[in-house]
């Protein structure tokens, strides 16, 4: 085969571009994850990993039939500590610390898991993209681009009731966190 002048022997390129291939794909693991908490509510999440990138994307399935369950696709980047849970409805992106490390891969893979961690989340400060950018780093910023995005604190609950009796709940790998501000956070700053 020619192109461009350069001649490509292709029966002997055929190996070495499936190796490329298959280093970059090996990269990026993603995983089916249920996730049960404490009042047996079961949310099917998609966990997309890379362990090289130290980034973890989660997917959250419908959680419409749970009392104030919120759907959120949530992208954490372990290099700067930062987090952002997106509502697509709605348009927001609420960034906090990290609750919860990076997990060792094993945890990412096991299918099912009732371990949880409960969060609340308060003291939304609306942010600029560039304020995402320099807090949280590029990749939160391009993630929330067309969002509007918040800086919220985290508070590790005591109980699942702190938690579940709340006004809007989402939830992420191992985590789940109650928003006081949730329903009302658009009208505030959108």
């Amino acid at each position: 085969m020619r192109m461009n002048n350069i001649a490509i022997n292709t029966p002997n390129m055929l190996p070495i571009m499936i190796s490329i291939l298959g280093v970059v794909m090996a990269k990026l693991q993603v995983n089916h994850m249920v996730q049960e908490d404490a009042d047996g509510r079961l949310v099917h999440m998609d966990v997309i990993y890379d362990y090289g990138e130290k980034t973890v994307m989660v997917v959250i399935g419908d959680v419409s039939m749970y009392e104030k369950g919120i759907t959120t696709v949530n992208f954490h980047d372990y290099n700067t500590g930062y987090g952002v849970l997106k509502e697509v409805n709605k348009k927001l992106c609420v960034m906090t610390r990290t609750p919860v490390p990076i997990q060792p891969e094993w945890k990412y893979q096991t299918g099912y898991t009732n371990e949880v961690h409960y969060h609340q989340l308060h003291s939304p400060k609306l942010l600029s993209h560039h304020d995402v950018a320099n807090i949280g780093g590029q990749k939160l910023a391009e993630f929330c681009k067309d969002y509007v995005t918040v800086l919220a604190q985290i508070k590790h609950a005591k109980t699942e009731t702190e938690v579940l009796t709340k006004r809007g709940t989402n939830w992420c790998l191992l985590s789940v966190c109650e928003h006081p501000l949730w329903e009302n956070i658009t009208h505030i700053f959108g």
